[in-house]
């Protein structure tokens, strides 16, 4: 009994101390609900957004404030939900601001950021506001997410380092001016100066520092001795200057002593301050000197007025024009009185607008509400051109300029458009202007005579207007080629005229370039050439009829020439057996002398009418060349035996030079073999005993050259142009008593032309005559 009694107390004592205990347990819960209260309270009264994630990283809760700026996934910000869960509902809805969206790298960079959080997070959306996401952790594993909005901060940030940014560069601009500066304050005390002020006042170096007064500056500055204007009245000059900062804004032209020149302006700040700026005008000052020295030395007259018309400069040249004229010139008088005093010394220009001279009133007028330029011609034949220019400030300028060379070359470029224009109305040419476009700008008289059908006027009109179908066709094709290539085009034009009468005429378009040697214009002359037509017509039928008349000269002299060789044959065969008395003597001498004479006189006359066939048979072009490539070696040879007795019995001094590495020559064999033996029997024939008779070949540029020359012989330059004519002969008593026919050398150049020859003949009264004749390699 006593166990079990014990037992129960023990019991009953243990479950009184549980009960204490879930009092205590109660307790602290409702001290805990009451805190979490006061902290849930407290984060809602929170301006920034508040979030308290669990040691599993699942959403606890959050404040309205947060809710409020995530109402689009309010439903998910419920407790259990994970962190990783809200960020991906958010990238799926779209609802993310820096492009995370789906993209696994990013919700992994998120997530790490997390769940180890370091730096602050900065989001900024669309609508310009900005946020800071602070994350941390806290006891138990916990982790807080603090969103502040810091749009507000983040501006007054730019604003205050757009205030740093605009007195950095306010400071550098300072810095950077050419001109000296100087902020003082409403105390007259010195405030901040670039680096130019201290440049130009180097005697206040010392000094200038913040604080310090304008007075202690000036001060210094005249005690140094550099003002000029200061000298032997420094406390007067001080006292000016203090008192002339009360009077602003001010400009100060200031030399100093050792010849700088500086403009100072001085104007006062919203604040009561006082800005100065130091320019260094020493340059312009010296460019003022240099300016004026210019305008004194220009050729031109130059006065200035001011705005109250008085005389305040001149330069030599506006009075030298009248004699006298510097004696009233005075600087202050007015124009009136200058204008009054030249009218009573009569030194005004005789005549000026027009021909009339203005009354001193009119001229007066003219002054006050000058307009354009005016002349003014003098007796003396000088003209001045008068222009006078208001300023903006009320000055009036006046420059006169002497322009008598310039009328003159006006006077005569009129003269010489005149006789231009005369030349081009009176050309017996057509002659017209046109644009690329090919509207007339120019026709002369003779262009409407030939285009009597055309309108009166034409200028500005088009081919199509002023000319006819057929015309207007050859001359835009005419004119396209002048535009495409930029050379003279030219065609022939036949027209006929309302009378009936046809004209013909050479059209002959030009082009005209630009400065940049574009076509600008096209110019055409057309000259009439029916007269030369005509000729040209008549030369055609006369040379007709002449080819006609030397067809049957050919035909009758071969007929002749066949006719005439029979007998002769004849002839020569028995005159040779009588000369030879073949059949016994003859008798007397004589008979043999007479027989030998009819052979020679026979044979010469079978020589002529061979030369004839020959030459008819290659005008006729009955004679054909076959041209073959063979050694001129050889042909020469046996062209040289052929002469080699005629050359021994006259005594002639002979030599040919033909190189054996000579290419074959591509000739007619036949007929170069007649040209060399005509030419080597002329060289002989002509050359007295002991004259020297030379044969040289060569191949130059694609051409065999054969050169014959005997330099006994001399041609008049009169006679070397016609020797090769048929029957032409030398004019001199020696060439005139040898035999020929005076046919060779025109069948030496027709065979030449057959074979696509040159043939020259040159004759020097020292060198003799050379015959050269040259032959192609090939067709």
């Amino acid at each position: 009994m006593s166990d079990s009694g014990d037992d129960i107390a023990k019991l009953s004592a243990e479950l009184e101390e549980l009960r204490q205990r879930n009092r205590e347990l109660e307790e602290s819960l409702e001290t805990l609900q009451a805190q979490h209260s006061r902290i849930v309270e407290a984060t809602e009264h929170c301006t920034d957004g508040f979030v308290l994630f669990d040691e599993e990283d699942r959403f606890v809760l959050c404040n309205d404030t947060y809710r409020s700026a995530m109402d689009d996934v309010s439903d998910i910000l419920v407790p259990g939900t994970t962190f990783e869960e809200f960020l991906r509902i958010r990238a799926d809805r779209n609802l993310r601001t820096d492009g995370v969206k789906r993209d696994e790298a990013m919700i992994q960079q998120r997530l790490e950021a997390h769940r180890n959080p370091k730096e602050p997070i900065i989001r900024e959306f669309e609508d310009g506001k900005i946020f800071r996401l602070q994350e941390f952790r806290i006891g138990g594993g916990y982790t807080v997410l603090i969103r502040s909005e810091i749009t507000a901060e983040r501006e007054a940030e730019e604003r205050t380092q757009d205030l740093r940014d605009s007195e950095e560069m306010f400071r550098g601009a300072i810095a950077s001016l050419q001109e000296g500066f100087a902020l003082f304050d409403a105390d007259d005390r010195l405030v901040l100066f670039n680096d130019r002020y201290q440049g130009f006042r180097p005697e206040l170096a010392d000094l200038l520092k913040p604080g310090v007064k304008f007075e202690t500056l000036l001060r210094a500055v005249v005690a140094a001795g550099n003002v000029p204007l200061a000298d032997g009245r420094e406390e007067e000059f001080i006292q000016e200057r203090l008192n002339g900062r009360n009077n602003l804004p001010v400009q100060i032209v200031r030399e100093l002593r050792d010849g700088r020149c500086f403009l100072v302006e001085e104007r006062r700040t919203p604040d009561g301050g006082l800005v100065t700026t130091q320019t260094d005008i020493s340059d312009s000052r010296r460019a003022e000197r240099i300016l004026a020295a210019a305008v004194e030395s220009i050729p031109d007259g130059l006065a200035l007025w001011d705005p109250d018309d008085r005389l305040i400069y001149y330069n030599k040249n506006y009075v030298k024009d009248r004699p006298g004229l510097g004696k009233i010139t005075k600087l202050g008088m007015t124009f009136e009185e200058f204008t009054r005093a030249r009218e009573a010394k009569n030194l005004r220009a005789s005549r000026t607008h027009g021909n009339e001279r203005l009354t001193v009133e009119e001229r007066l007028e003219r002054h006050r509400n000058p307009k354009e330029p005016f002349l003014s011609p003098f007796e003396d034949g000088r003209v001045m051109r008068v222009n006078e220019v208001v300023t903006a400030d009320g000055y009036v300028a006046v420059i006169r300029t002497d322009i008598t060379d310039l009328v003159n070359a006006e006077r005569a470029l009129r003269d010489a458009n005149d006789q231009f224009g005369a030349f081009i109305e009176n050309c017996p040419a057509s002659i017209t202007l046109k644009d690329t476009e090919g509207r007339f700008l120019l026709v002369n008289k003779m262009w409407h005579q030939w285009h009597d059908n055309a309108p009166e006027n034409v200028i500005g009109a088009t081919n199509a207007v002023a000319l006819t179908k057929e015309h207007q066709n050859v001359a835009e094709a005419l004119e396209d080629e002048v535009i495409q290539t930029g050379k003279t085009a030219e065609s022939e034009v036949s027209q006929t005229q309302l009378d009936g009468t046809e004209i013909h005429g050479l059209v002959q378009k030009f082009p005209i370039f630009d400065k940049d040697g574009n076509v600008e214009k096209i110019g055409t002359l057309r000259t009439d050439i029916s007269r030369r037509k005509e000729a040209e017509e008549n030369l055609r039928i006369a040379m007709e009829e002449a080819r006609l008349a030397n067809e049957s000269k050919s035909i009758f002299l071969a007929n002749m020439s066949h006719e005439l060789r029979t007998p002769l044959n004849a002839i020569l065969g028995f005159s040779e057996i009588l000369s030879g008395e073949m059949f016994g003597a003859l008798g007397s001498a004589k008979y043999v002398e007479y027989s030998k004479d009819i052979f020679d006189s026979s044979q010469h006359l079978l020589n002529l009418i061979n030369d004839i066939l020959d030459l008819s048979a290659v005008e006729s072009g009955k004679q054909l060349m076959n041209k073959e490539r063979f050694d001129l070696n050889e042909t020469v040879a046996d062209c040289v035996s052929l002469i080699t007795h005629s050359i021994e019995s006259k005594k002639l001094v002979f030599d040919a030079e033909v190189p054996k590495d000579l290419p074959d020559i591509y000739v007619d064999r036949r007929a170069l073999k007649q040209i060399l033996i005509n030419l080597l029997g002329n060289a002989v024939k002509f050359s007295k005993s002991g004259e020297q008779v030379s044969l040289k070949a060569s191949y130059s540029d694609a051409r065999h050259v054969i050169s014959i020359n005997n330099t006994g012989s001399y041609i008049p330059p009169a006679v070397v142009n016609k020797i090769s004519e048929p029957f032409m002969r030398g004019d001199s008593a020696f060439d005139l008593a040898q035999e020929g026919s005076g046919l060779g050398l025109a069948i030496v150049r027709s065979l030449i032309n057959l074979n696509t020859g040159k043939f020259e003949i040159e004759s020097d009264v020292k060198k003799g005559v050379t015959v050269t004749v040259s032959f192609p390699d090939s067709d």
